[in-house]
């Protein structure tokens, strides 16, 4: 897979990294968020792929799981992006606790967590718009 990699931002532990992916068959821009753990690991924790054709999610619990699964009533790049935003802008946080990232939310500066998500999304959105 082809990629051009857009920003990294970080607020603590964590960091946002934005990149447009060209696979055979697909294309368009995703957001991915590692995360520092206390044991010195860096885990990819999210990624969404606002892809043309199959835009997709991928989430790793703390145990390691994945669940990958298709955005639901996604049907375009910019529909993608703006369901990646809502994610990282709105939910983040309790989306953390819920795959069991509990003490790393703790450690983490809420607004600092903020203002990286919201520079990592309008990159998302200028890597959509500038394409393949």
């Amino acid at each position: 897979m082809a990629r051009r990699d857009g920003l990294t931002q970080e607020a603590g532990r964590l960091k946002f990294v934005t990149a447009y992916r060209v696979d055979p068959g697909d294309h368009g821009p995703a957001a991915e968020l590692y995360a520092e753990l206390h044991s010195g690991e860096v885990r990819e924790i999210f990624r969404y792929d606002c892809f043309a054709n199959h835009p997709h999610r991928h989430h790793w619990s703390l145990d390691g799981a994945e669940d990958r699964v298709t955005m639901e009533g996604v049907a375009s790049i910019d529909q993608g992006v703006a369901f990646t935003r809502s994610h990282f802008c709105n939910d983040l946080l309790p989306a953390l606790r819920s795959l069991g990232y509990d003490e790393l939310v703790a450690d983490l500066d809420e607004a600092s967590v903020s203002e990286a998500a919201e520079a990592a999304m309008t990159n998302l959105e200028a890597l959509a718009a500038a394409g393949p």
